[in-house]
């Protein structure tokens, strides 16, 4: 019957089944030319055809859903508080440019949480992924995932990952942010305003392990290293708001540094909130630059940031993910979206 009427449609629009069947199929719809589509529509509006889309996804043996995997730390409670604020609204802006991307694709999306890496949930979420559950799988991060990715790929179901930063493995599909040339552009900055002392802002050492924190530091560190003005003795550790408190309420008078990068802005925004309690300038006392580009932040204070394109990074990671079920192919490498440095009032 739905042979039938999809013949009856194409039969009245002049134009082939295959037309038709393009046009009714929101992955492909916008194949067809605009005139021809809304002919088809209207003819098939006013036969009252209803597409059987449960019989196009067996017969062609496919979901058009996506599964997106959650790591465990989104869930965690973050381990510093006072700095990892807010946190889950910059989560969120990679989440909606995957679903938002989506919906223009014609796929539904699956969140799949990770709420632990034994191997039962790691079995559970394997069990999950694939016909007749979704089509592809885009894992947010990869460093709590990577077992999940071997796993995935060894099924020979598309997988990639989506990233802030670029993870440094071989054999993955990524889709992540580079921040070296923005932060290159904030030093730059910050040096052309003659600043010579400037200092890097992290909770802890063991923070400094951290891939993205990582990565973040050595920026940092080889533009000043080129521009002759590193100082390592201008590495700073604050695990919380009150640390901030009590070193600006001994140094205040004599800060060791003129301007400061913080590791993400809700620790520049909380040193900026101190300094305005102490009656002190920012930018004139103290630039102050953050990273993140979290509105929370940049807008109550006009924050200079780096902005990390988490949005346009999960645009991209759903565009991939379908070109590699469409057309059944791998995409091997990084597809890297670079990151900007925005310049506001507190530098």
């Amino acid at each position: 019957m739905a042979d039938v009427s999809i013949k009856s449609i194409a039969k009245l629009a002049g134009v082939s089944t295959a037309t038709v069947s393009r046009c009714l199929d929101p992955r492909y719809t916008n194949s067809v030319l605009e005139k021809k589509r809304k002919k088809i529509l209207g003819i098939k509006k006013q036969l009252g055809y209803e597409t059987n889309v449960f019989g196009r996804k067996l017969r062609m043996k496919c979901t058009e859903t996506i599964t997106l995997v959650l790591p465990l730390n989104v869930f965690n409670n973050p381990q510093y508080p006072d700095f990892s604020g807010h946190n889950a609204k910059l989560f969120f802006e990679t989440i909606m440019g995957v679903t938002t991307e989506a919906q223009k694709c014609g796929y539904d999306i699956k969140m799949l949480p990770l709420f632990d890496d034994n191997p039962k949930t790691i079995e559970k979420v394997l069990s999950r992924v694939g016909f007749p559950h979704s089509d592809g799988v885009i894992l947010a991060g990869i460093y709590d995932l990577e077992k999940i990715y071997l796993a995935i790929k060894k099924k020979q179901i598309p997988v990639i990952v989506v990233g802030t930063h670029i993870a440094e493995m071989s054999g993955i599909t990524q889709i992540a942010s580079d921040s070296q040339d923005a932060v290159r552009q904030a030093m730059r900055h910050l040096y052309d305003k003659k600043h010579r002392k400037i200092a890097f802002a992290v909770p802890n050492d063991e923070y400094m392990k951290s891939p993205s924190i990582s990565q973040r530091f050595n920026s940092f560190r080889n533009i000043l290293m080129d521009l002759r003005v590193y100082d390592e003795k201008l590495i700073f550790k604050f695990e919380n708001e009150i640390a901030v408190r009590n070193w600006l309420a001994e140094n205040h008078g004599t800060l060791p540094f003129t301007a400061l990068f913080c590791n993400n802005d809700a620790m520049a925004f909380r040193f900026i909130r101190e300094l305005e309690v102490l009656k002190m300038d920012v930018p004139r006392d103290l630039a102050v630059i953050g990273y993140d580009n979290n509105s929370v932040y940049t807008e109550a204070v006009g924050l200079s940031t780096i902005a990390i394109p988490r949005y346009d990074v999960g645009c991209e990671a759903l565009k991939t993910i379908v070109q590699m079920i469409e057309k059944k192919r791998n995409v091997n490498g990084n597809i890297i979206i670079p990151a900007k440095f925005i310049e506001g009032r507190t530098s």
